[in-house]
């Protein structure tokens, strides 16, 4: 992996970007590498379309501070570097920037599990999926690093089949993903889903725990120009549809929807959370969005049917970690019934 990919136009494959990654190697190179977490040198340019299933698809990457000899194997064969953390316990992630990538006509954009990478000046062009994530992580230089950072998403609402949608399905885990400078134009399906995948049935016993708590932290977001009526989703793809937020410090969260009339007045949404916790509805600022305001019901459609909270109600999620592993905890008092974490 740590080479440069510059300038690089591929079309017409399955997978038209496709990094496997692994732990160890093969051949010669048997567990004296670790391709999975071996950071790219640099990474720009790309233009993908029309794959059959992924264009860019990193699988499973995370990105490390991995060092080499000068025959590209581990120095002194020491597979330390390619952990999490480094001995003293800090986090050996290693920024990989994934720099003005442009896709167009693709099924899916992205990977399964990805952390320490940065999508910048990213162009998604009438695809099924624009970004197709399931887990990410804080980075580990810069916890107001953004993960994507500039990027415009085009949709032809007019398309047909798995083409034309400004969809984005993005991660879960225990962190803040950080979104900034991302324009909807147009499209069908809809646009930022939160959590894909996290909690589905045969996962964490059945119970939704932690690892579905993750916070969208969305800045100089413009939903205003799309044509969906599905702007914010909780739990996509068969996701936990309580836990995860959308969190912003300007207008982000406004879409052309908004209505004037809405009660918290002359604040903009702050916070969206799932529409399960009605205690908050008694707190200041905050309010339902079904059938609230002008727009009524397509207002809820548009936010998912969830809560939105002005600056009046700061919402951020808690992480409880127990000495013990597989204990079940439970939550009251917050939801229309007792939430489970484990």
């Amino acid at each position: 992996m740590w080479n440069k990919f510059l300038h690089n136009h591929v079309s017409c494959y399955q997978n038209t970007f496709f990094s496997p990654g692994g732990c160890c190697g093969n051949g010669y190179a048997w567990s004296e590498v670790c391709p999975n977490n071996t950071p790219f040198k640099e990474f720009k340019g790309q233009v993908t379309h029309s794959g059959g299933r992924f264009g860019i698809y990193f699988d499973n990457q995370y990105s490390r501070n991995v060092t080499f000899d000068s025959d590209g194997k581990l120095v002194n064969l020491d597979r330390s570097v390619c952990d999490a953390t480094r001995p003293d316990g800090t986090d050996n992630g290693f920024l990989s920037v994934i720099d003005q990538s442009i896709e167009w006509h693709q099924l899916f954009i992205g990977q399964y599990s990805l952390g320490d990478f940065q999508y910048k000046n990213y162009t998604c062009v009438n695809s099924g999926t624009c970004m197709y994530w399931k887990v990410g992580k804080n980075f580990a230089n810069d916890l107001t690093t953004q993960h994507i950072d500039e990027a415009y998403v085009f949709g032809d609402s007019t398309m047909s089949g798995s083409t034309g949608s400004t969809s984005m399905h993005g991660p879960a885990g225990k962190f803040a993903f950080n979104v900034r400078n991302l324009t909807f134009y147009g499209g069908s399906g809809f646009g930022l889903g939160a959590g894909q995948h996290c909690g589905i049935i045969g996962y964490n016993y059945g119970y939704y725990g932690a690892h579905c708590t993750v916070e969208y932290v969305l800045t100089t977001v413009d939903m205003t120009k799309t044509y969906n009526p599905k702007t914010f989703l909780f739990g996509i793809s068969g996701g936990n549809r309580f836990l995860p937020t959308f969190t912003t410090y300007d207008l982000s969260l406004n879409t052309s929807d908004w209505p004037n009339d809405i009660p918290a007045t002359g604040n903009a949404p702050y916070t969206l959370m799932a529409g399960y916790f009605p205690a908050f509805l008694d707190r200041p600022g905050c309010v339902a969005t079904e059938g609230v305001g002008t727009g009524g019901e397509y207002l809820g459609e548009t936010y998912n049917g969830g809560i939105i909270c002005d600056k009046r109600t700061v919402i951020r999620r808690l992480n409880m970690v127990t000495t013990v592993q597989q204990v079940r905890q439970a939550l009251e008092g917050v939801s229309e019934w007792p939430l489970f974490l484990s």
